[in-house]
């Protein structure tokens, strides 16, 4: 009766909010997923846990809840077509337990083993950027699955689960379960709608069509903990954006300004040593380094993060 009742809250949103124990970065999540590819739901079962029938899915909650308190002799059918309607075609052996159900009850325990099983997500892929092998590891050519391809994916039918759309494209990182091989995806995975996922695209555009540039820098400016000379918290330190970032090693060099926090990024780079320094907003007029350069090592398709100290009593400008 458990997913019965979330039913009656209007699923998905029935439960607690999903608590994520961790909310991997971007390189993270790529080193930790089976398989990332962009793709374009053609559909969802259950039927009515698609967004696109979001208004559907309130008609059901009200008849379903009138049916429950109607002792009439036609109940228990008119209840069976209903739930037949909310999941749309159901696959054999549940079906055998829906036509078999003689009461509210049985119909109820049917549905809810219908739900437990999860949400099947029906995608059309438009881009594979790292794909599962028959084993379920990570295959490096992640060409080697052509575009409009078809997969299934299964995420929950909770708040831990995706609330996919029929139509729309997302960006998916799901992981093959040992037991079953079935690829999942859940909320607390950086599984999301294509037009939210801007941020993570260069660096997977680098992993599947890189050629031997898949090496992501994402670095952080850090200030000294405290100034020994006013004993005053970093907090008292001017900010860290805008400042000039230098990269060289490999026979190039690159430049980046720092973003919010001090952060700044660097891509497409192919695996060795690398040298960073970092310089006044003002650079290259003026050449005044903020802090001893540092060295950072990156093998293929991985991400290094770095801090970068910053000299005690350093300035922006």
């Amino acid at each position: 009766m458990r997913w019965t009742l979330c039913l009656l809250a209007v699923v998905p949103h029935c439960l607690s909010a999903c608590g994520c124990l961790v909310k991997l970065s971007l390189c993270q999540e790529v080193a930790a997923s089976s398989a990332v590819f962009i793709g374009k739901v053609e559909s969802v079962y259950p039927y009515y846990l698609d967004l696109t029938n979001r208004r559907k899915a309130a008609e059901f909650q009200d008849e379903v809840s009138r049916l429950h308190g109607d002792s009439s002799p036609g109940a228990v059918q008119r209840l069976k077509a209903v739930y037949s309607n909310m999941l749309g075609e159901v696959p054999d052996r549940p079906r055998i337990a829906f036509e078999s159900a003689s009461s509210i009850q049985e119909l109820d325990a049917a549905f809810d083993k219908v739900l437990a099983q999860g949400r099947q997500v029906r995608l059309n892929i438009r881009q594979n950027f790292l794909t599962a092998t028959d084993d379920g590891q990570p295959d490096d050519d992640a060409n080697s699955a052509a575009a409009n391809q078809r997969t299934v994916v299964w995420t929950g039918v909770d708040d831990c689960g995706v609330d996919f759309q029929s139509g729309e494209t997302y960006l998916i990182y799901a992981n093959s379960d040992e037991q079953t091989g079935k690829l999942e995806t859940s909320a607390c995975s950086r599984t999301r709608r294509l037009t939210d996922a801007a941020a993570d695209l260069g660096y997977l555009f680098f992993v599947g069509e890189g050629e031997g540039k898949s090496v992501r820098i994402e670095g952080r400016l850090v200030p000294p903990s405290q100034d020994p000379a006013t004993d005053k918290l970093r907090s008292a330190n001017p900010s860290r954006a805008g400042l000039v970032v230098s990269l060289s090693g490999g026979g190039q060099r690159r430049y980046t300004r720092s973003g919010q926090e001090g952060g700044f990024v660097f891509e497409g780079l192919a695996p060795g040593v690398y040298t960073i320094s970092v310089y006044t907003a003002d650079f290259p007029q003026v050449t005044v380094s903020l802090g001893e350069p540092v060295q950072v090592s990156a093998s293929e398709k991985t991400c290094a993060t770095p801090s970068i100290p910053l000299r005690t009593g350093w300035s922006a400008n």
